[in-house]
């Protein structure tokens, strides 16, 4: 599979781009430069190393009043926070390759992601995010979940004059901890959080396999079918064959590639959700493509050499989505039988398949 294309960045784009390790010397909030980073490029060692710098810093907070206990977390986070001023230099090198290499998924929801994350840091609030995503995903457990961190802060206010409210307060602070970690787990690794946060409500993971064929068979027909009332058929009927037979080939591909990610990865791991998000993509380009040729074949009348290359573009955009799907399978495979797997090497194939999905975009 060919690798992704070098890109050409000045040096000031490099210096801006290495300003976030000026934060890895601010007590207290030294880890967040490597969650920024880890967030921006789907590095979760990254927002789990940030996390640890913080967490000397939270429970130092937690045991503010319990001096000699406190004094304890605050050396572990200064020492900590030396150890992390070293390895952000370290990790910016690496962060740099990757964004000469265009090596990270490019979305929107990374912006809404690291917003999440955000409103899980403050207190009294941070259930609410998971009260959001409960909501959006219809799962009562996120909705549980998020009252359990949201109820001590309600009872600390309730009881704010008696002791029952400080004590309250403290069981927060730990239950903000386990949001934390919470929030990470379920950002990296459940499929259906980049959807919610794309706003896509549709929990295509679930249910793609139950209800794509009848949807993907009814829209078929419907487009197959020639209009009773028509009385002029269309010019450019015989590029349907051609599209019908590459919508065969594309679902063939896409239900081997499902089979081969569910069967190597685990669905709590990363990469698993990562793929399975780019296959689902996969799926709504080919299909919004097809759908965009089906239309101007039954809209067209006489031909015309306009439509004549309108329709031979889409075509090629169809077989290079298969020709992708057959490269990431065959990568894969090759992959799973070599002795060394690389995590270079899945991000390889991860990116590739987001920039086809970037570049069929700008067809549209």
């Amino acid at each position: 599979m060919a690798n992704s294309k070098i890109r050409r960045r000045s040096k000031l784009d490099e210096i801006l781009s290495s300003l976030w390790i000026l934060v890895a010397f601010i007590p207290y909030l030294n880890g967040f430069g490597l969650i920024y980073i880890g967030n921006k490029t789907s590095k979760g060692n990254w927002i789990k190393e940030g996390m640890a710098y913080e967490i000397p810093w939270i429970l130092s907070l937690i045991v503010y009043e319990v001096k000699p206990i406190n004094y304890i977390f605050i050396v572990v986070g200064i020492i900590m926070m030396i150890v992390g001023i070293v390895r952000s230099i370290i990790a910016n090198s690496k962060y740099q390759k990757i964004l000469n290499n265009g090596n990270y998924k490019k979305s929107e929801s990374k912006t809404r992601s690291l917003a999440g994350l955000i409103v899980t840091l403050i207190p009294c609030i941070n259930g609410m995010t998971f009260l959001y995503l409960g909501g959006k995903m219809e799962d009562r457990k996120l909705l549980y979940e998020g009252t359990i961190y949201e109820l001590p802060w309600i009872l600390s206010i309730i009881f704010v004059f008696t002791p029952l409210g400080g004590a309250f307060f403290y069981i927060g602070m730990a239950l903000q901890i386990v949001s934390l970690f919470r929030y990470i787990h379920i950002n990296y690794t459940d499929s259906r959080f980049y959807k919610t946060l794309g706003n896509l409500n549709d929990n295509r993971e679930e249910n793609l396999k139950r209800d794509e064929p009848a949807n993907a068979e009814y829209k078929e027909k419907a487009k197959m079918e020639k209009p009773k009332n028509n009385v002029r058929e269309s010019a450019y009927v015989d590029y349907k064959p051609k599209i019908k037979e590459l919508k065969e080939n594309f679902d063939k591909k896409e239900e081997k590639v499902r089979n081969i990610v569910n069967n190597r990865f685990k669905s709590s791991e990363l990469t698993h959700g990562r793929f399975m998000t780019i296959i689902s993509n996969s799926h709504d380009n080919f299909y919004s493509q097809m759908e965009t040729a089906n239309n101007i074949i039954d809209l067209s009348g006489e031909k015309s050499p306009k439509i004549d290359g309108e329709l031979q573009k889409k075509i090629s955009i169809l077989e290079m989505i298969n020709g992708k799907m057959d490269e990431l399978i065959m990568e894969m495979i090759l992959n799973d039988s070599s002795e060394r797997k690389t995590d270079e090497d899945l991000e390889t194939m991860v990116n590739d398949m987001e920039d086809l999905i970037n570049s069929v975009k700008n067809y549209n």
